[in-house]
């Protein structure tokens, strides 16, 4: 890896030069693992033979430059925006119609602010091994299953991901953070980790509804009520209201496709699945603009632009975990942040049977919900955090 430019243009020496991220680190743990090395291997018409992609993401020393200098990239401007792009451990070989550099670029730090800012989002930097460092081949237009990505999309986070299928590894805070209990954070267990917050609360089309509201990048609420009563209705105040016809709709479009049956019905119940898609993203939508968007267990639709109303004072115990470690610990109702969150955090402790998803303008998304008491345990308000690195897409 190249010294890095300090501020009058020179060059650090090595001994000078801050190393974040060293070959011991759980974040190399998670690229090295050998199931993860393993699943690729399986594709290969010749597994014994190493490709030059897979002989940089099995060695450890070469791996810990690599996110390093991801590291430094992520904190890095060009021309006053931030660097925010992704790198995949793939060769040249591996993958066809991209564009290739005719010399390939060791990876430093200069070398990632540089073709990052050419990347971007929409696009990858293939890198590999070529005599015996890092290099960036050149650019790539889509993933295959199975390959690894290195991920920054905000300062000083990154994000290891499997292709086609999720995280394996997230650095954000200076904390490394890894599934347990399975082998990526998903969207294929969104709906597992949900349920297992909302209980009887859980509707599956709840998990598109978070999906898509995390995908438009605006942020917003989502209040679900129970409908068997209207407890919930004096803790907010509800600025538009749909008529009673529009209320229903969304459970009316779920319901339909169900309604036929046989293998020469495969296209209309496909046609009406879509339907329904695109009216659950249409209610979603109301989620952009300020206040909460309203709705029943049964997807019933009571309005959006709601103000929270729920008097502020004395909170009961709250709890937060992440989808990477299942066990609880205790937070101060100050960790939620703003007033987005601490809104919805009062909504449903005062409720108890409603819960609410939450996303940020940054894109983090979260969840709330009750969680009653056993015996001499007081219940508590549990709050679920990392949902974004299940949503797809």
């Amino acid at each position: 890896m190249t010294d890095r430019a300090d501020e009058n243009g020179g060059s650090l020496p090595d001994a000078e030069r801050v190393v974040v991220i060293r070959p011991d680190s759980p974040l190399v743990d998670a690229i090295v693992a050998g199931p993860i090395l393993n699943l690729r291997r399986g594709r290969r018409r010749e597994p014994t033979v190493p490709t030059s992609a897979e002989r940089l993401q099995g060695n450890r020393e070469l791996v810990a430059s690599v996110l390093d200098a991801c590291f430094w990239a992520s904190l890095a401007h060009e021309e006053g925006r931030p660097v925010l792009t992704s790198l995949t451990f793939v060769g040249p070989d591996e993958v066809t119609d991209q564009f290739h550099f005719a010399k390939h670029e060791p990876i430093a730090h200069d070398v990632l602010v540089r073709l990052g800012t050419v990347a971007g989002n929409a696009f990858k930097l293939g890198i590999h091994e070529a005599e015996r460092q890092p290099c960036v081949w050149g650019f790539l237009r889509g993933s295959a299953p199975d390959l690894v990505t290195v991920r920054f999309d905000r300062p000083g986070r990154l994000e290891v991901l499997l292709e086609r299928a999720g995280v394996i590894c997230l650095l954000e805070h200076g904390r490394v953070l890894r599934p347990k209990g399975h082998l990526v954070a998903n969207r294929w267990n969104l709906e597992a980790q949900l349920a297992g917050l909302f209980g009887d609360a859980f509707n599956p089309v709840l998990s598109f509804l978070a999906n898509e509201m995390c995908r438009h990048g605006h942020g917003g609420t989502l209040l679900v009520v129970p409908e068997e009563s209207d407890g919930w209705a004096r803790h907010v105040a509800i600025q538009h209201r749909v008529d009673r016809d529009s209320a229903s709709l969304l459970p009316r479009l779920a319901r339909r496709p169900g309604q036929f049956k046989g293998p020469e019905q495969d296209q209309l119940r496909e046609a009406l699945r879509f339907d329904a898609q695109q009216a659950a993203k249409q209610l979603v939508s109301f989620t952009k603009i300020d206040g909460a968007t309203v709705i029943g267990r049964s997807l019933t639709l009571h309005g959006f632009g709601a103000r929270i109303t729920t008097d502020d004072a004395g909170g009961p115990a709250l709890k937060k975990r992440t989808i990477y470690v299942p066990q609880v610990i205790d937070a101060e109702w100050s960790d939620l942040g703003g007033t987005r969150h601490q809104s919805a955090a009062r909504f449903v402790a005062a409720t108890r049977d409603s819960v609410a998803f939450v996303a940020s303008h940054d894109g983090r998304l979260s969840a709330l919900a009750w969680r009653d008491g056993r015996g001499d345990t007081p219940g508590y308000l549990e709050w679920l955090q990392d949902l974004e690195a299940l949503v797809e897409v």
